[in-house]
């Protein structure tokens, strides 16, 4: 589902860096080396091991068969993102890697009233809105950055990735070329399958 909507911006441009990550759509009138697609590559096993430890927690199956597939992604210049892990990774900007999950799960970073069942695994670029993996149940919420409200929610982080991805890509076409989106543009209440 991913590539379908990463590979539809290769004709603007594409690079695959020495770190495995593919950059699509490039976007010269915001910035040199501005895309407008990213797709982190695949965690290794002991990188998933490591991370679990340090989160202090299994990730889930679901997020763990995407991080098979890739590190997270920032679609659409950052307009939504998955978070991903950087360890073992030197930072260049010719090997571009994921917003940390770690960073975003301290304690500091959490939104205030963030119940301990939360994973922040996303972001909203628009408002800097966060995205959460309920652990208990499987659902997706988007919360407020700073305190603990519940903006939308989705049953499972697949319904959510088939159903985001697919709404800022058409809110992209419409905006060409490209400019950054605003709050106006962000879901909410409640999304079923």
């Amino acid at each position: 589902m991913l590539d379908r909507y990463f590979e539809k911006y290769i004709p603007s441009g594409y690079t695959l860096q020495k770190n495995g990550t593919r950059l699509s759509g490039f976007l010269p009138h915001m910035a040199p080396l501005a895309v407008l697609q990213e797709i982190f590559a695949p965690l290794r096993q002991k990188t998933v091991y490591r991370l679990q430890k340090d989160l202090g927690l299994s990730i889930p199956s679901d997020l763990m068969a995407l991080y098979e597939h890739c590190n997270g992604f920032s679609f659409y210049h950052g307009a939504i993102t998955v978070l991903g892990s950087t360890y073992e990774q030197d930072f260049d900007i010719h090997k571009r890697l994921p917003y940390p999950i770690l960073n975003s799960n301290l304690p500091i970073r959490r939104p205030q009233g963030s119940p301990k069942n939360i994973l922040y695994i996303g972001s909203y670029g628009m408002d800097a809105s966060m995205v959460a993996y309920v652990l208990d149940t499987g659902n997706i919420i988007r919360v407020d950055q700073h305190e603990y409200n519940v903006c939308a929610q989705w049953p499972s982080l697949s319904i959510w990735i088939e159903a985001e991805v697919p709404r800022i890509d058409e809110i992209a076409e419409r905006s060409k070329p490209f400019e950054m989106l605003g709050p106006k543009h962000l879901p909410w209440g409640k999304y079923d399958e």
